[in-house]
């Protein structure tokens, strides 16, 4: 699949997964996240790994409905978010776990690892459309010209705020729903015989930039 070509070509993922690989994974926000305690944030990313493996192992249940998939990916994103890290933002405000933009973005990384690595993830029959796409600033500037903002993160002025802060669930699940309504204008505009994944659209807008 192309999609997933551009990706190990581009993110350089592993599977399974790595403490390298989860400490760049943990890069792609760190600027976000100020003076980290460093032995929770190992924790961290140590639990995150063990998340995705445990998710290899019982994909085929968290895969056999976007239902269960959604409650897979809202349990586990919960499950980082309990997790004790001490922390400061932008402003200098202390916070004591992750919050959700940030857990998302996590998550969705690593899984994305799998869906480009791992046999199961690769393989013919996995229902990969269940996949959600990770959200950030990048591809969120993509999609909401084609289907309008996303008002957690804009300040009242307009101007665009921080997802890692200030992302909201519903604002979430409302990205997810952009990425499945882009790729079916996509796959219709294409001519295309299969329709394309939602984490391939977030996957084509990330590569494009």
């Amino acid at each position: 699949m192309p999609f997933r070509t551009r990706y190990i070509a581009l993110a350089g993922p592993a599977w399974p997964p790595n403490g390298n690989r989860a400490s760049v994974i943990y890069s792609t926000i760190a600027r976000a996240i100020r003076a980290p305690n460093p032995a929770q944030k190992v924790n961290v990313l140590n639990t995150l790994q063990v998340l995705v493996v445990n998710f290899d192992a019982t994909y085929h249940h968290h895969l056999e409905s976007q239902a269960n998939f959604n409650t897979w990916h809202s349990q586990t994103v919960g499950a980082l978010m309990a997790i004790p890290f001490t922390w400061r933002d932008a402003s200098g405000t202390a916070h004591t776990s992750l919050t959700f933009g940030a857990a998302q973005k996590f998550l969705n990384l690593a899984v994305k690892d799998w869906w480009a690595l791992s046999l199961n993830g690769t393989h013919h029959e996995t229902r990969v459309e269940y996949l959600h796409g990770p959200l950030d600033s990048i591809v969120y500037t993509c999609t909401s010209r084609f289907r309008g903002p996303l008002a957690s993160l804009h300040n009242p002025n307009g101007t665009l705020r921080s997802y890692v802060y200030f992302l909201t669930v519903n604002d979430y699940q409302t990205y997810q729903n952009h990425l499945s309504d882009i790729a079916n204008h996509l796959t219709g505009a294409l001519g295309l015989g299969n329709s394309i994944r939602r984490i391939e659209v977030e996957q084509l807008l990330w590569g494009w930039v």
